[in-house]
């Protein structure tokens, strides 16, 4: 079967004021379909940047990445743009809500993007609610919402147009440990059903409810 994701020897460098920084050291990795990994290491040892890559909101400095067997490295920055929008899924550790917009707004962000109907994107949107159990929440403003429910709100968001992988980046990182569990059960709820999720996690007890853990550190996979 082809891997949902195949990375190839992707390296990534940083230069600030003339010093090369090189944060990812040629690394090459599967993920299947339906599959859900957790990255971890230390901090700076390069999973948020090597999220970035895979999830196309960064462009390696050297190597390959194949999404559902797409080379992604020939696709134009509006290309790239379209497949984010349509394939791909986003959560985010600052939740990344617009404060001014109502939750379902919010959640109805990318359908609307996708050219939707505003009627058709609201009920889709009331429906991704409905599965984070926030639909009565659907009126609030962020600033009305806990740091739990906004979470939810942005996995509502992140899976309202189904997309082929969902990328989390520490998730749980601003929440209590119940909030935690509830975003972490919706993760896996999800995962259950066949969605394809990549994880960046620092904390142990979150990375082993992953099928699979890719370490890293110093910017290569040590296991």
């Amino acid at each position: 079967m082809t891997p949902m994701i195949r990375a190839q020897n992707i390296t990534k460098t940083y230069v600030s004021k003339g010093i090369e920084t090189r944060v990812l050291r040629g690394i090459s990795l599967h993920i299947k379909k339906g599959e859900f990994v957790a990255i971890m290491g230390r901090s700076g040892a390069g999973k948020s940047t090597l999220l970035y890559q895979l999830s196309l909101l960064d462009t390696p400095t050297e190597g390959k990445i194949f999404l559902s067997d797409e080379d992604t490295s020939n696709l134009s920055n509006e290309e790239r743009t379209r497949f984010r929008l349509h394939r791909l899924g986003y959560v985010f550790q600052d939740y990344a809500l617009i404060p001014d917009l109502t939750a379902i707004e919010n959640v109805m962000i990318p359908l609307l993007m996708q050219g939707m109907s505003q009627k058709k994107a609201e009920e889709k949107s009331l429906k991704s609610l409905e599965r984070v159990e926030l639909s009565h929440r659907k009126d609030n403003l962020p600033s009305e919402l806990s740091g739990g429910e906004q979470q939810r709100a942005a996995i509502a968001r992140a899976v309202v147009h189904t997309p082929d992988i969902i990328f989390a980046d520490e998730p749980t990182a601003n929440l209590d440990t119940v909030s935690s569990k509830a975003v972490l059960d919706l993760l896996l709820e999800l995962h259950k059903k066949g969605q394809t999720i990549v994880m960046v996690t620092h904390e142990e007890e979150y990375g082993a409810l992953a099928e699979r853990i890719i370490r890293l550190s110093d910017g290569v996979v040590v296991s």
